[in-house]
């Protein structure tokens, strides 16, 4: 109960800092917007800046009252306050980084929004039913994801503040709609290249694991299938990443994708899906969207919302389903079920536990976390940055950074099983609380670093391009999945999908930016 208490108190006082420090501009230094209703006069006009200080003002009074509430030892109220002031604080974020120009197409909005499937849904789902966690309360592992999005708020908008000016406004110019890109065509030897190295990565994984009959059967223990075997996985995705770099090229010449193309892109998708993680899935159609975004102008939010949720359950429940089968048939091998009969017949009946302990169990494991270090391990003290060094080396030869038999029971149980690890709770096992706070200032600093390369008002190379918009994407899957040997997945697809783009482009005569009639090309062209 004091845990709680003091882990809501450390919220509060982060949470009143930035609402005190931050004036106006600094929680929105962007630009207003109207609301308007079909068929009527314009509502008021709505300033973004104020609409982040009423959800900076109403994240404050939760966490206050979440404080009051754990003193007078109400548990469940304190689950439910702190549920309720994270639904204000990814609102928050959102404000603070929407802006008029590029509306959702933003590094922040995007880490908002991945922040709701990966820990806001399981927070609900937990003040809903605290029982459903089976690693003892979840006040505590809720506070905590509070205190990360505080501070990567705090760090973002600070950092953006410190510019002095709207990063979306050069001085003395219009605010661009759209990012100005290089038009490239591609090298047909570099092209052929990458996809007969994608064909042999592809290859070579499912010559060592069974075919890809096999590894769909297990895909469950997908962590077990391609543990050793990252190199090979980064010269798999070279097919994915040839895809994207062609589409991209398509959208720079202001151009609408073939159909031969976009039968390209969904086949290396379905191919990368084979493997089992939805990652590998989710990224590249993410970064897809938001390169098309920010070159040929927005995606209107009523075309784009159905198709981000229609995603959304196909990746989370549809993908999670299948690993949920696996599971399913390992713990009663004497059941005989098959997947469409588990799908109507037990699969909705335990989906909220399953949701949260298993496709999103990022709270589940900060829970974990805490009740494991201090009281049975010592913290880390950086040994995960020593394994993140070590990573590109073999695993045949690289050298085994020794773990606490706690911490090896708690988050690493079986060969067979793999944890996605959160960035919460990485950073816990290193460094405890302060950790936590460092190391989400750091990510949102970085996050606004990105914002800011993607407002500038030069051409950039498709590559480059590229670049930034799988760095910002990036950063929502370091939140769910920040272990040494996910990061370096992270950093290989990052490199990978630069490289692949930088060797394949080829300048034209005339590097001139994408023609402004193509700016807002209808998102159908997708």
């Amino acid at each position: 109960m004091n845990i709680a208490a003091g882990r809501v108190s450390a919220i509060l006082g982060a949470s009143e800092a930035p609402t005190g420090a931050l004036d106006h501009r600094a929680l929105m230094p962007f630009a207003s917007f109207t609301l308007r209703r079909r068929g009527a006069a314009p509502f008021r006009s709505l300033a973004l800046p104020a609409i982040a200080t009423i959800l900076a003002a109403t994240a404050a009074v939760c966490g206050a009252g979440a404080a009051i509430l754990a003193a007078a030892g109400q548990d469940h109220a304190v689950t439910y306050t702190l549920a309720v002031l994270q639904t204000a604080l990814v609102a928050w974020l959102g404000a603070v980084s929407w802006t008029a120009q590029r509306t959702w197409a933003r590094a922040g909005v995007i880490t908002a929004l991945a922040w709701i499937p990966t820990f806001l849904i399981s927070s609900w789902i937990y003040a809903f039913n605290p029982s459903l966690l089976d690693v003892g309360p979840p006040n505590a592992a809720i506070a905590t994801v509070d205190l990360s999005l505080v501070c990567f708020i705090a760090g973002y908008a600070w950092l953006l503040r410190g510019t002095g000016v709207n990063p979306d406004e050069p001085a003395g110019e219009a605010a661009p709609s759209c990012v100005q890109v290089q038009e490239v065509t591609l090298s047909r030897r570099w092209v052929l290249t990458w996809i007969t190295l994608g064909c042999l990565g592809f290859g070579v994984i499912f010559a060592l694991t069974g075919g890809p009959i096999h590894f769909i059967r297990d895909v469950s223990n997908e962590g077990s299938l391609t543990r050793g075997r990252t190199y090979f996985i980064a010269a798999a995705l070279a097919l994915t990443f040839i895809a994207q770099v062609a589409a991209c090229a398509q959208w720079a010449r202001g151009a609408a994708l073939s159909p031969r193309l976009i039968a390209g892109l969904a086949g290396t998708v379905v191919l990368a899906a084979t493997l089992g993680s939805r990652q590998l899935v989710a990224v590249p159609v993410v970064e897809l969207v938001l390169y098309y975004a920010l070159v040929r102008g927005r995606v209107r939010v009523r075309v784009g919302l159905p198709l981000l949720l229609a995603g959304a359950v196909v990746i989370i429940v549809g993908i999670g389903m299948v690993k949920r089968y696996g599971n399913y048939v390992q713990a009663h091998p004497g059941t005989h079920i098959g997947r469409l009969e588990f799908l109507v017949t037990k699969g909705p009946g335990d989906f909220m536990s399953s949701y949260a302990s298993n496709s999103a169990d990022g709270v589940r494991l900060i829970a974990l976390g805490e009740r494991t270090v201090p009281r049975f391990a010592p913290p880390e003290y950086g040994k995960e940055a020593l394994r993140l060094l070590l990573q590109p080396l073999p695993s045949g030869i690289r050298p085994k950074v020794s773990t606490a038999p706690a911490i090896q029971a708690a988050i690493y149980p079986s060969p067979v099983l793999s944890y996605a690890q959160p960035l919460q709770l990485m950073s816990y096992l290193q460094f405890l609380y302060p950790g936590v706070v460092v190391a989400f200032l750091i990510l949102g600093a970085a996050t606004a670093k990105l914002e800011q390369a993607l407002a500038s008002a030069r051409a950039y190379r498709p590559s480059t391009l590229l670049a930034l918009v799988a760095l910002a994407v990036q950063v929502t899957t370091v939140l769910r999945s920040a272990s040494a040997g996910a990061v370096a997945v992270a950093l290989i697809e990052v490199v990978g999908l630069w490289t692949v783009a930088r060797t394949t482009e080829r300048l034209g005569e005339d590097p001139s930016p994408l023609p402004r009639a193509s700016a807002y090309t209808s998102a159908a062209a997708l």
